[in-house]
């Protein structure tokens, strides 16, 4: 073949090719309820309630109620919401999607692509009736939320149909929750009931629900992969008088539960048949990680039921109702890493002081309480037991708001820097970082370093102005001014209350407070988040003063305390 044939042939492919792609994106299209969608609509009904945007393909619901019309497809399975690509669902106000016609497979939204929800309204989506299978919401490519409310239920499945199944919400190729809420309920039904059900699980912020109910199999979160929570909460929950009940089960060998952050509630349900355990991980050859955080795991029959006992690093908790069930040995330690040895980490394990050991050496201990609580925590060498920071410093580390500057030194003395304040301001917030990764609005912080994306998000929501000529200091020592300065921003941020404040003008140094923080100053004091500084017999507010570590870290206890109240 000559050269221009070969041209001639790489055009002609490259031309199909394109043509494919544009016949297949012009085959592109969402059914609402009767209404097929296949070019951008700004009133889909006349009514406000519905809107799609073709180009970006973002569907909008406004108070939507779906009017019982319902997509068949596939021969025996109907959709309230069907979409053939993927697809974004942006909420606004509260929205209703049913289906309840009674099709083989019935869903209210079946997305054959990926699925991501955003927006600050509600959804509930339930599959009303059903013949052998019903699911709330189904994703083919997995599904992503960023904010919203959303609940999913499916229907009972008949007793006579051996085989039926109901999920709440099926994410195949995983689900990912950054914000908001999302839960799913699966319905009763003779084979297996689901709450969730995906390939993978990853929450790094809001709060994922998956309940179970009566079946041979009810499982709250079904995840075939791994499951990694680093902010945020899960909530698995099995069914009561079912054959197995599971809170969550994860199936592929060589799958994991990690843990670095928020908290993890599984629980299966009671008079079970066969077993019920809140934790199944049964086959799998790895285990639970904690590194953060807390799991709380409860079953009749085992709290928590794996191949290998859970491991845990520097920090977290998890405990185990109904006992630690370990196939590969009855010893839940000997999997540990070996930095977990080391006599600077403390375990305790038990839930009293009859059973509690305390573990500072040792990997070969086997447990067989029905009530087993394992707690991991940092034991930094330079933080005394009766320092006065001791408790908010525990508090900091157990949170994840604050780490050590060392294996096992924490630097109470040491001064906090700008860039470290605003970094644990966003660990408060479970905040999202990735979307600042790549940017930065500050001439001296460059995007790539470990608190450039925390600095960006700290601009982008107004808690921080820098310091003037585009700089932001990042390097520079926190001010005890610049340090309420920051915390006011955020607590305003919040819709937290910042009126309450007190009189700072009887201080010896109350002219020392720069006049942008004066009121910052006052907010702080009067909260009991900034105290005087005793000096003898004088008390001053020392606002140019660095804050040390130990001082941020109890500010930072108090203030989350504060926020949690209002």
């Amino acid at each position: 073949m000559n050269k221009k044939s070969i041209v001639f042939f790489l055009c002609i492919t490259a031309l199909f090719l394109i043509c494919q792609f544009t016949i297949c994106a012009e085959d592109t299209f969402v059914k609402i309820g009767s209404v097929m969608l296949t070019e951008t609509t700004n009133d889909v009904f006349g009514d406000g309630s519905a809107s799609y945007n073709r180009e970006s393909n973002v569907l909008t619901l406004n108070g939507y109620r779906s009017n019982g019309a319902v997509y068949p497809f596939d021969g025996d399975k109907g959709a309230a919401i069907y979409s053939n690509g993927d697809i974004t669902l942006r909420l606004t106000g509260e929205n209703t999607v049913e289906n309840d016609i009674p099709t083989s497979a019935s869903f209210a939204i079946y997305i054959d692509g990926s699925l991501t929800i955003d927006g600050d309204g509600i959804l509930n989506a339930s599959s009303l009736q059903a013949v052998t299978e019903s699911c709330g919401i189904y994703a083919s490519k997995g599904i992503i939320v960023r904010s919203g409310t959303v609940s999913a239920c499916s229907a009972d499945i008949p007793s006579e149909i051996s085989n039926g199944k109901s999920a709440g919400i099926i994410g195949n190729s995983g689900i990912t929750v950054k914000g908001g809420i999302l839960s799913g309920i699966g319905g009763e039904a003779p084979f297996r009931s689901y709450g969730v059900v995906a390939d993978t699980v990853r929450v790094s912020g809001g709060r994922l629900y998956g309940e179970a109910k009566k079946s041979e199999f009810s499982i709250g979160i079904r995840s075939d992969g791994s499951i990694e929570l680093t902010d945020g909460e899960i909530y698995g929950i099995g069914a009561d008088a079912s054959d197995n009940s599971y809170g969550i089960h994860i199936t592929e060998t060589d799958a994991k539960l990690t843990v670095d952050g928020g908290k993890a509630e599984c629980r299966g349900g009671k008079d079970a048949l066969i077993t019920s355990s809140g934790i199944r991980m049964a086959g799998v050859t790895d285990g639970v990680y904690l590194t953060g955080g807390a799991v709380l795991c409860s079953g009749d029959t085992y709290g928590f039921d794996g191949a290998k006992g859970p491991y845990l690093s520097r920090r977290g908790k998890i405990t185990a109702i109904g006992g630690v069930q370990a196939y590969s040995t009855a010893m839940i330690f000997s999997h540990m890493p070996p930095t977990f040895l080391n006599p600077n980490y403390e375990i305790t394990v038990g839930s009293n002081a009859e059973n509690s050991v305390k573990l500072t050496n040792s990997s070969d201990i086997s447990f067989k309480s029905k009530y087993i609580d394992i707690t991991c925590a940092v034991i930094f060498a330079d933080v005394p037991e009766d320092a006065w920071y001791a408790k908010s410093v525990k508090y900091c580390s157990d949170k994840s708001y604050m780490n050590g500057t060392g294996e096992t030194e924490f630097s109470p003395s040491s001064p906090l820097t700008r860039a470290m304040l605003v970094q644990i301001l966003a660990k408060i917030e479970g905040a999202d970082l990735s979307e600042y990764k790549d940017v930065s609005s500050f001439d001296d912080v460059l995007p790539g370093r470990w608190y450039s994306s925390a600095v960006e998000w700290a601009y982008r929501n107004k808690i921080t102005e820098g310091v003037g000529n585009n700089l932001f200091s990042p390097s520079s020592n926190v001010s005890r001014e610049q340090t309420a300065v920051f915390l006011r921003a955020y607590a305003q941020r919040r819709g937290t209350d910042i009126e309450r404040t007190a009189d700072i003008s009887n201080y010896p140094d109350a002219s020392e407070v720069h006049s942008w923080a004066f009121d910052a100053m006052a907010w702080a004091v009067g909260n009991g988040l900034i105290s005087g500084v005793k000096s003898g017999d004088t008390v001053t507010l020392s606002p140019l003063n660095p804050s040390s570590r130990a001082m941020v870290s109890v500010i930072i206890m108090n203030f989350d305390s504060m926020l949690k109240r209002r």
